[in-house]
């Protein structure tokens, strides 16, 4: 009985030195791995804040973009008004453009047609205007009425007159008959 004893005394013994291996490994276990749990439930607990920050910078960042996507918007708007503007007046202008093309048309057709009826004279000038062209016509009274310019006339009294300016020639002023 006493060796059953001391077998079982020996056995315990060698559990217990087991035992406190074990919890000897255990505990370095725990100390190896609690910074590792400090880490996590600082993560744990600072996650929420954490979180609330993202979700706080998101939401701001949310608003400046609606805000920046509503000023743009609003400039694309003023940008196409000013151009419908423009646009108009480019087109009134236009139309201004024609109706001033039109009425060239017609002075420059009456001009022609004007210029038509008169004979024209080669080489006639005067000492004031040698550089305008010129024409003549010998009017009812037998004088001679030729033009230096559209707007200047001259009458020449003397029925030798060959359309050339001489001593008898005088102007008459702005023209105002019509041959």
């Amino acid at each position: 009985q006493y060796q059953d004893l001391q077998n079982m005394w020996v056995n315990q013994r060698e559990q217990l030195r087991n035992s406190y291996q074990e919890i000897q490994e255990l505990t370095r276990q725990i100390q190896r791995l609690q910074p590792e749990i400090e880490i996590k439930r600082n993560k744990f607990y600072l996650c929420p804040l954490q979180n609330d920050r993202h979700r706080e910078a998101i939401r701001d960042a949310e608003q400046r973009g609606s805000s920046k996507h509503n000023e743009l918007q609003n400039a694309l708007q003023k940008a196409k008004d000013e151009l419908a503007c423009m646009l108009r007046d480019y087109q009134e202008l236009l139309n201004v453009k024609l109706a001033l093309d039109i009425e060239i048309a017609t002075y420059k057709t009456l001009l022609e047609g004007e210029e038509s009826r008169w004979v024209p004279l080669s080489c006639v000038s005067s000492p004031q205007d040698a550089s305008y062209a010129s024409s003549c016509t010998r009017g009812e009274s037998g004088w001679l009425l030729g033009t230096i310019s559209p707007l200047k006339e001259w009458l020449c009294s003397s029925t030798g007159c060959s359309g050339r300016w001489c001593g008898h020639c005088t102007w008459s002023g702005s023209r105002t008959m019509e041959m």
